[in-house]
C-alpha cells in the first residue's frame, strides 16, 4: 500500500497526533488529504493563541503577529472580523475590521492581500475604534499612513470618498473628500509615531500623485473650507484651506523636483497660490526665499514665477500709493509689504541669471525697470530717523530712531 492509499480513518487518525505544521504539510499531500484534515486543520488555527500573557482569537494573533498563511486560511474559511455591530457603523471592543488592521500591519508591502480581503466580503467603509486606527474607516487610515497604493486600490473598489452623513455621525467624524485631499498631499511625512517623524515609503511619490488626480477628479476642492474641531471638544470652526500651504507641511520629506511637480500640478488643476487662509496669509508667505528659489531652479521656468512677479508687482504698488516724504507710524507694515516679495524676487532672478535659464518678458521688463529704485528706496528705509509716540505708565513718549531699530 503506498503512502497516498491509506484509508481515511487512518488519515485522520494520523492527523490527531501531529504538530500544526506537519498536519498542514500532510493536508498538502493529495486533495483527499487536504479534504479529510481541512476540518482538523481549521479548528487548529482558529483556536485561542497565547499571545504576551493573553489569550486572544486566532485572527488577532495573526494581524498582530503577523501570519499571513494562517490568515489567508482563516479568509478562505469566511473569518473576516465582522460582527452585526461592526455592518451597522457601530463600535465592537470584541474584534477589530480586519481590513483596518491589516492596512496598518502591511500597507502597501501586500496590496494583492488586501484585494483578497474585499473579494472575501471586507468592507471598506467601517469606522474602527482600535488602538491605531481611532474612528478612521480604511480609506483615511491608507491615506494618513501614506499607503497610496492601498488608497487607490479602496476607491477603484467603490469606497465611499465620503462615509456617514452630518445625520447619521457627529460632524467630528464626518470626513469630506477635501480632507482626504489635504491628507494626501500632506503625505506620510507628518505622520508622527512615538513622538517621531515617519520617513516617506520608498517610491512613494508617484502613487501620492496618482491619488491626488484621482481625488481631484472625484470632485475633491484644493480651494475648499472644511470644519476644524476646536479646543478637543465637539465645536468646530471654518478654516479656509491653501492645499498649497498644506503641500509645504512634508516638503522637507520630497526632493526639490519632487515639490516642484507637486505645486505646478496642483496650481494646474485649480489651487490659488493668491487665496488667503484664516490668517491672511497666501501660500509664498508661508516658507523661506531658499525654498522657492529651489522650486524655480528644479523646474525652470517654473510656474510659481508668475506670481512671484505679481506679488512683488503689488508691494511696488503699495509703496507707490504714498508720498516719499510722509512717515507715518505704519510705515513698517509697508516696508515689509515690499520687502519681502523683493528679496524672493531678486533671489529667483539671481538664480535664473546664474543659470542661464530663460526668464518671462514680463519678469525681466520688471527687473530692468525698478530694481534700482526699489534697491534704493529699501536701503535709505533703513537709515531714515523717524519718530513714533509710545504709551509707557499712561506717559507718550516719543521715540525716535530708524526704521529698523522702532517695533
Amino acid at each position: 500500500m503506498t503512502f497516498l492509499a491509506l484509508p481515511n480513518e487512518l488519515v485522520l487518525m494520523i492527523g490527531q497526533y501531529l504538530d500544526d505544521v506537519s498536519l498542514s504539510r500532510l493536508s498538502g499531500v493529495s486533495w483527499r488529504y487536504h479534504d479529510l484534515l481541512d476540518s482538523d486543520l481549521f479548528k487548529r488555527v482558529n483556536a485561542l493563541r497565547l499571545y504576551h500573557g493573553e489569550k486572544i482569537t486566532a485572527l488577532r494573533w495573526a494581524l498582530l503577529e503577523p501570519s499571513i498563511p494562517t490568515l489567508r486560511h482563516l479568509l478562505a474559511h469566511n473569518v473576516d472580523g465582522l460582527t452585526p455591530e461592526l455592518i451597522d457603523g457601530c463600535y465592537s471592543p470584541r474584534r477589530l475590521p480586519i481590513l483596518n488592521e491589516v492596512i496598518h500591519q502591511k500597507g502597501d508591502e501586500d496590496v494583492t492581500l488586501i484585494r483578497q480581503l474585499l473579494d472575501a466580503g471586507a468592507t471598506s467603509t467601517l469606522l474602527n475604534k482600535g488602538l491605531y486606527s481611532f474612528t478612521r474607516p480604511p480609506l483615511t487610515l491608507a491615506i494618513r499612513e501614506g499607503h497610496f497604493k492601498i488608497a487607490l486600490l479602496l476607491i477603484e473598489s467603490g469606497c465611499f470618498i465620503e462615509y456617514g452623513t452630518p445625520n447619521s455621525v457627529p460632524d467630528t467624524f464626518y470626513i469630506t473628500r477635501t480632507r482626504h485631499l489635504i491628507k494626501t498631499v500632506t503625505g506620510r511625512a507628518i505622520l508622527r509615531k512615538d513622538m517621531e517623524y515617519l520617513p516617506p515609503l520608498p517610491d512613494a511619490f508617484q502613487d501620492q500623485m496618482r491619488l491626488i488626480r484621482k481625488l481631484l477628479q472625484l470632485g475633491a476642492d484644493p480651494n475648499g473650507i472644511r470644519n476644524k474641531p476646536h479646543d478637543c471638544v465637539t465645536t468646530s470652526i471654518r478654516e479656509t484651506v491653501n492645499v498649497l500651504r498644506v503641500a509645504l507641511q512634508g516638503a522637507w520629506s520630497r526632493s526639490h523636483e519632487e515639490n516642484a511637480d507637486m505645486i505646478t500640478f496642483l496650481i494646474e488643476h485649480g489651487a490659488d497660490p493668491e487665496r488667503r487662509d484664516h490668517y491672511g496669509r497666501h501660500f509664498l508667505q508661508h516658507s523661506t526665499v531658499e525654498f522657492f528659489t529651489a522650486i524655480a531652479l528644479a523646474r525652470p521656468p517654473h510656474i510659481i514665477t508668475k506670481f512671484v512677479l505679481r506679488y512683488v508687482q503689488e508691494g511696488w504698488d503699495d509703496e507707490n500709493k504714498e508720498p516719499r516724504g510722509i512717515r507715518w507710524p505704519g510705515f513698517i507694515t509697508y516696508e515689509a509689504a515690499l520687502e519681502t516679495p523683493w528679496n524672493l524676487f531678486k533671489a529667483i532672478h539671481k538664480a535664473y541669471e546664474a543659470n542661464h535659464v530663460p526668464m518671462d518678458d514680463d519678469f525681466c521688463k520688471f527687473w530692468n525697470e525698478n530694481h534700482a529704485e526699489i534697491e534704493t528706496v529699501l536701503r535709505l528705509r533703513r537709515f531714515t530717523p523717524v519718530k513714533k509716540e509710545i504709551i509707557i505708565d499712561d506717559v507718550k513718549t516719543e521715540v525716535t530712531g530708524s526704521c529698523c531699530s522702532i517695533l
